[in-house]
This record gives structure tokens, C-alpha cells and sequence, in this order.
């Protein structure tokens, strides 16, 4: 028998193209997924990790972690050093709408300096320029867990250890100095690293008694993180906090 022409589709034949939207749904959701993940661990390899394997090589050549020193950032400071590679630090790390500005100094606490990557969202120019802290966003967020989870693995959840946290402070940064002009060469050197720095001469002296003190949980904060400048992403790139 024929099927009519005005005959509807059967049980079935539905059945199957409600399959084929999920499968459809479902690979382009995972797609999105993995182009996140990617991004995020582009941002863990370059700048952060990039940035501490200079920072430590700068240290085995000099007996000094990179800060500011006069004028000058610490990206500067590295490549006067003999440590080209400075110049493909992806600073900023510009993502999609995600923005990050890293920058090279000490956190001092009760004496002792630590050295750090300090990590905060920032607006970038058209131009690539960044120019100024932005407030967190729910998916920044989703950045600082992953590096934790990637740098602290098992305690990536407790926010109050571990190299990588969220402190309940705003760190200022200096933002819009660009590495190639701190050079001056002629001819110009390419590269569209910005030397950040720690706007305090590269340290941050914290004055509550322990680092653990101004630790946040960005998942359990997140109401009060999400639309604020005044937390910051913080590595300890060399040693832990003793507190």
C-alpha cells in the first residue's frame, strides 16, 4: 500500500530525528567544551606557565626572583638577562572575552617576600593594549579553577593552600607599558608582551597575619567575586606561604 501524500510522519521516523537533533546537540556542546578547555590550558602553558619557567631561569642566572627594578619591569629585566623567550609571553592573554593581565613581583608577609605571578582580569584595547582592571566574571572563574586544579591538583578545592589562590584584595597593577618600548632597540623589537608590574615598586605587603586570612573560595564567593575588581588570582610560583 502508498503511502498519502498528506500522511504525517510515523512514530518512528520522529523518533529518529529526535535522535539525530540530540546527537547533533550534544557534538556541538562538546565542541564548546573542548574549544574552553583548550583555551584554558593555552592559558595555563603561555603566559602562566611560560612565565614562571622565566622567572626561574632569571633566578639560576642572577641568585634574584624578577620584580621591578627602577623604571623597568621584570619582563625587561629577563630579556637583559639573556631569556628571549620573554618576548612570546602572551601578556595579555586575550581569549574570547576572557582578559588577563600577568605580572612578575613579591607578596610580603611578616617579613618574608614570596615571589608571585600575580593574575587579574583586564580590558584590552582594540589594539591589544590592556589599560585597566575589569570585574570577574562567572567564566574568569572558571580560569582560576582550572589553573588550580592544574598547579595543586588534590587541593585544588581548598582555596586556603596550595600555590594557586583568590585573595580577598585588590593588587594593583600597572598595566599599559609595552615591552618592545621599555627596549628601545633599533631596529624595534617584535613582540606584543606589556610588561604588568605591581604598581608598589613589585611588592604587595599583605598586613593581615596569614595569607590564609584573605583566602576565597571563588565558587562559594562567587556572588561577591562576579562583578567586583577587588579580588585577585595569585600564584606562588616558587614556595607556599608558610601561613
Amino acid at each position: 500500500m502508498r503511502r498519502s501524500k498528506n500522511a504525517g510522519f510515523t512514530l518512528i521516523e520522529l523518533a529518529i530525528v529526535l535522535v539525530v537533533i540530540g546527537l547533533i546537540i550534544a557534538a556541538v556542546l562538546k565542541g564548546e567544551d573542548l574549544i574552553q578547555n583548550a583555551r584554558m590550558l593555552n592559558f595555563v602553558t603561555n603566559p602562566v606557565q611560560k612565565t614562571q619557567v622565566a622567572a626561574m631561569t632569571y633566578y639560576d642566572r642572577t641568585g634574584q626572583f624578577p620584580s621591578v627594578a627602577g623604571t623597568k619591569g621584570p619582563l625587561y629585566q629577563m630579556y637583559q638577562a639573556g631569556i628571549n623567550g620573554v618576548l612570546d609571553i602572551a601578556n595579555p592573554f586575550t581569549k574570547g572575552s576572557n582578559n588577563f593581565a600577568v605580572a612578575l613581583g613579591f607578596l610580603s608577609n611578616n617579613g618574608v617576600n614570596y615571589p608571585v605571578i600575580v593574575i587579574k582580569p583586564v580590558n584590552v584595547s582594540a589594539a591589544g593594549v590592556p589599560n585597566r582592571a575589569r570585574a570577574w566574571t562567572q567564566a574568569d572563574i572558571a580560569y582560576a579553577y582550572y589553573l588550580k586544579s592544574r598547579i595543586d591538583g588534590g587541593s585544588a578545592n581548598n582555596w586556603k593552600t596550595g600555590n594557586v589562590r583568590m585573595l580577598n584584595v585588590n593588587i594593583p597593577l600597572t598595566y599599559n607599558t609595552s615591552l618592545a618600548t621599555e627596549l628601545t632597540s633599533t631596529p624595534a623589537i617584535q613582540t606584543n608582551a606589556y610588561d604588568v608590574r605591581i604598581t608598589n615598586k613589585g611588592v604587595y605587603t599583605n598586613n593581615t597575619n596569614s595569607f590564609s586570612d584573605i583566602c576565597v573560595d571563588p565558587n562559594t564567593n562567587n556572588t561577591s567575586i562576579v562583578g567586583s575588581t577587588g579580588y585577585t588570582l595569585v600564584y606562588f610560583y616558587n614556595q607556599q606561604p608558610i601561613n
